[in-house]
């Protein structure tokens, strides 16, 4: 290969971003062979692959998570499955909606194989031959990825594929690249045939937040807010549920062309989602996802710069602003669709005066479908408590109504 020079990245965003379409190069018999099949399957038709040739130990799916797997897949999504084995390796279910490719088809040829990609509606599979074969069609794809095989090894990106990993396999690779690749990050020992049936139902249907153009980091998001968010009891005896608030959040979001967020108060520990929610991160991620704008604001330059170093991943679309965040608010011009409050702790003096004041100071900034969330913000026995303690009931006095209670709490004008 010729030389091209040092890393780039714009070179290899041009690079993964390139798309080959090889659907004119299919012939006409495999197309058609392929279609009158088809036909005769219930929709959606989803292909499954778990067994490889090289590397098989390594990269395949044990034989009894396989047998969960159909299940689950048939449970969530309904349809057809259809066992991509050439070699007679794979568990057989006896299912009239599972279909063996030998026993109740044929021996795809590689030409019958890429119709077939073309025509399914999912595919599922392991780092192996049709998995890949899937960069050059439009299908969804879900990719299991076990040991030491890794999407970032030995795959390039793809927006219409999201893929299962285990964190304990790649911890440092799934953290630096689950953005570009689509990562959804098991915890456990194993892969889940429930994460995977839910993983190829949510990549099927409408994006909850995001685009069409946009599925796979949709699913990437739904996760993240659906499993990582969500915790027990906090230390001020609430409910952790940032996981419904999230949700609630950037679904009303995704009626905005090209959202702008404000947050006072960045990220400030690795990886802390369920403790204080991991915000700066998730809202950039989703402003990256839209084509939007965070801008976050804090007063320490540690945690400035520790919020920089982790969501430069996301370009243009997040700007994090060492300054306080009463001279910022009041100095912004720009007006916002979310204004999402979580500067001080509330165990440092005087929370609840500076949490009424950042609202008082960004009432300019909020227009009549603007959203205004406190952080750590709860109600007991009628009582408002924690950040937004006095900011809360200044705002309901002025016609903002509240959405949600729980964790935090998310406002909007009556």
């Amino acid at each position: 290969m010729p030389d091209i020079g040092p890393p780039s990245t714009t070179l290899w965003a041009e690079f993964a971003a390139e798309k080959v379409d090889i659907s004119n190069h299919i012939p006409e018999q495999a197309s058609v062979l392929v279609q009158r099949y088809f036909e005769q399957l219930e929709r959606p038709i989803t292909l499954l692959h778990t067994k490889g040739n090289s590397f098989q130990n390594g990269k395949s799916v044990p034989d009894e998570l396989a047998v969960e797997m159909y299940r689950a897949i048939l449970d969530e999504i309904g349809g057809t499955l259809i066992l991509l084995d050439w070699d007679n390796r794979v568990p057989r279910i006896a299912h009239g909606r599972i279909k063996h490719m030998t026993d109740d088809w044929k021996r795809l040829s590689v030409e019958e194989l890429m119709a077939a990609l073309l025509q399914a509606d999912l595919v599922v599979g392991i780092d192996s031959g049709p998995l890949h074969l899937c960069r050059f069609t439009d299908t969804p794809a879900v990719g299991l990825w076990f040991h030491g095989h890794h999407p970032s090894i030995y795959s390039l990106p793809r927006e219409r594929q999201v893929n299962i990993t285990l964190k304990k396999n790649a911890p440092e690779a799934n953290k630096n690249t689950r953005w570009f690749y689509n990562i959804v990050e098991e915890h456990g020992e194993q892969v889940r045939a429930a994460i995977v049936g839910r993983t190829c139902r949510q990549l099927l249907e409408p994006p909850r937040y995001l685009s069409h153009s946009q599925c796979g980091k949709d699913v990437v998001l739904r996760h993240w807010i659906g499993d990582w968010t969500r915790s027990n009891v906090s230390s001020h005896r609430t409910f952790v549920d940032r996981d419904h608030s999230f949700d609630l959040m950037l679904r009303r979001l995704s009626g905005f062309k090209l959202p702008r967020i404000v947050e006072t108060g960045c990220i400030r520990a690795e990886e802390d989602w369920r403790g204080a929610g991991f915000s700066t991160y998730l809202l950039g991620a989703y402003a990256a996802g839209c084509d939007g704008k965070l801008d976050s604001v804090d007063s320490g330059e540690k945690h400035c710069a520790f919020a920089r170093k982790w969501t430069r991943v996301f370009g243009k679309h997040v700007s994090v602003h060492c300054d306080d965040s009463l001279h910022y608010l009041c100095e912004r011009r720009e007006q916002t669709e979310l204004l999402y409050l979580d500067s001080w702790d509330a165990n440092v003096p005087g929370f609840a005066e500076h949490g009424l004041k950042e609202i008082q100071k960004a009432e300019h900034l909020l227009h009549a479908k603007s959203m205004v969330v406190y952080d750590d913000t709860s109600i007991l026995a009628g009582k408002w408590q924690g950040k937004g303690m006095l900011g809360v009931p200044w705002m309901i006095e002025r016609g903002w109504r509240p959405v949600h209670i729980g964790h935090q709490t998310v406002l909007v004008r009556t």
